[in-house]
């Protein structure tokens, strides 16, 4: 008697003739469908005309109506002294005449609003203005109150087209020096603004 053969062989006749008939059914279906592939030959054209809409979004962006203006101030106090209570103001005058600071955060008929008021430092100030009207805004520091012989401010200017630094202020306690023009914000009437530090 002649013995069986008990070996498992996976490329037996029957799983070859599976394969072609799996290979040939795929062949078919990308043949059937190559009228619907995209035609790519042109890609250069369509990615400079993709460059250019992008480009034109931006410009209608930034021509468009959803313009800001944010202004923070911050100071700190020189070491050792860490303990001086020195307070700067952040004033801010709007195109109206409208003076934004500790004491008049907001006015009636504007989105404007003085948002972080600190007594003393270290701390910062923040006036945001999320509809700013065409015009030239004033920013101003004031030296409200010091411990120490001068106060360094750092501010900064965010508006739509991105962040300015206003460079370092160091204000001293003088009545006649208190109030410093620290920078100019201008609103043009198609709506780009403008920040000019002083």
């Amino acid at each position: 008697m002649r013995k069986l053969n008990r070996e498992i062989n996976i490329f037996s006749m029957s799983a070859l003739d599976l394969f072609a008939s799996s290979l040939g059914v795929f062949v078919l279906i990308t043949i059937l469908l190559l009228p619907f592939y995209p035609h790519t030959g042109d890609s250069a054209k369509q990615l400079s005309r993709m460059q250019k809409q992008l480009q034109q979004c931006q410009n209608d962006c930034r021509r468009s109506k959803q313009r800001y203006i944010l202004i923070s101030i911050s100071w700190g106090t020189p070491a050792p002294e860490d303990r001086a209570k020195n307070d700067v103001d952040l004033h801010v005058v709007d195109p109206a005449g409208n003076e934004y600071n500790f004491r008049k955060k907001s006015y009636p008929g504007s989105a404007a609003r003085m948002e972080v008021d600190s007594r003393w430092g270290p701390s910062s100030e923040v006036w945001f203005n999320p509809d700013p009207k065409a015009g030239v805004y004033k920013v101003y520091y004031n030296l409200y109150r010091a411990d120490t012989p001068s106060v360094e401010v750092r501010g900064r200017i965010v508006v739509p087209a991105g962040r300015v630094v206003v460079p370092v202020k160091r204000l001293v306690l003088d009545p006649a020096k208190r109030r410093v023009l620290a920078a100019k914000v201008i609103v043009k009437a198609d709506g780009e603004i403008v920040v000019k530090p002083q």
